[in-house]
């Protein structure tokens, strides 16, 4: 059996690959702003009262698009920023979501035998959606996506980290029980950007007085989305640490490394650091070799479904 101390799985390598491309997004968007409001600035005086996009030295660039004055502009500048931590919110949060699908669905891929998927594997599917299982590119995939939909579709936040948390008997939900409270504070802020035109609801007043109902959300500063973000990844560590124990194992390392080798062909050395670079797990010559002769037999089929860039 190959070394590891702490193994990750392909849904947390995919989860912080996300993650990190959102922060860096969010920041691209802040900083944009700040570099448009201070290009904005050369505007002369007396242009100031006229349409941005009707300034001779804007056109034919994107500025043509707005409608606005310079005045107007910078007004904005403060709601703008306030739209775009209220939309990194929403993205952080539906992050965090699909780790959870996406572990869930790898685990009844990988045939767990765990209490939680045995009853979900008993759990009726009708005719129609066997006969598109079998006819599907990837029957294994296709089965775990439908059972995992069933399982957690129109689930609340917490009620999907249950489940996963159940499944692989993680004690995270007390462990982390903190960060899952203060957690629970911005999906109820995400159901009020997205649900309710970005109102505070009546559940968010009613968890967290701080907002008050029918009122426009304010975020308190860009603190916020870092916090998030920092809250979500130290949740998903603690849910992945018992996952890779009791349902992965070294078995996303061992999809992993065939799929390098399929894209890249790394030599075994560079292979064998790739592999444990990313998810902890440190395997010897001997089980390279046999990984790559499984790659080389016909019968080789993913089970998983790739970031691209999770194999650069």
């Amino acid at each position: 059996m190959p070394k590891y101390d702490s193994p990750r799985s392909l849904a947390f390598i995919q989860f912080k690959i996300e993650l990190t491309n959102e922060i860096r997004k969010f920041w691209m968007k802040i900083c944009s702003l700040s570099y448009a409001e201070k290009y904005l600035n050369n505007i002369t005086c007396e242009n100031r009262e006229q349409l941005i996009g009707d300034l001779p030295e804007h056109k034919d660039t994107f500025l043509t698009n707005l409608n606005l004055k310079y005045t107007e502009f910078v007004d904005e500048i403060s709601d703008t920023e306030e739209y775009i931590r209220q939309d990194s919110i929403v993205n952080i949060i539906s992050i965090f979501e699909s780790y959870i699908f996406n572990a869930y669905q790898r685990m009844i891929a990988v045939k767990d035998t765990s209490t939680a998927t045995k009853k979900e594997s008993e759990k009726q599917i009708s005719i129609s959606i066997i006969e598109n299982i079998v006819k599907s590119k990837n029957p294994i995939i296709e089965f775990a996506n439908v059972v995992t939909s069933q399982k957690l579709r129109n689930k609340k936040t917490s009620e999907m980290v249950k489940e996963i948390c159940d499944a692989c008997k993680s004690g995270a939900r007390q462990e982390k029980s903190k960060e899952l409270s203060e957690l629970n504070k911005y999906v109820l802020l995400r159901n009020s950007i997205v649900h309710n035109s970005r109102f505070a609801s009546q559940d968010l007043e009613n968890a967290f007085g701080e907002y008050e109902s029918g009122k426009k959300l304010a975020t308190k500063n860009r603190e916020d989305v870092l916090k998030l973000s920092s809250l979500c990844l130290r949740i998903i560590e603690s849910i992945d640490n018992q996952y890779c124990k009791a349902v992965i194992k070294d078995k996303d390392a061992r999809l992993l490394a065939k799929e390098i080798f399929i894209v890249r062909g790394l030599e075994k050395g560079i292979l064998k650091n790739e592999v444990y670079n990313k998810t902890g797990v440190n395997f010897s010559a001997v089980e390279l070799d046999a990984i790559i002769a499984e790659v080389r037999r016909e019968s080789y089929k993913n089970d998983f479904i790739f970031s691209p860039t999770m194999l650069n």
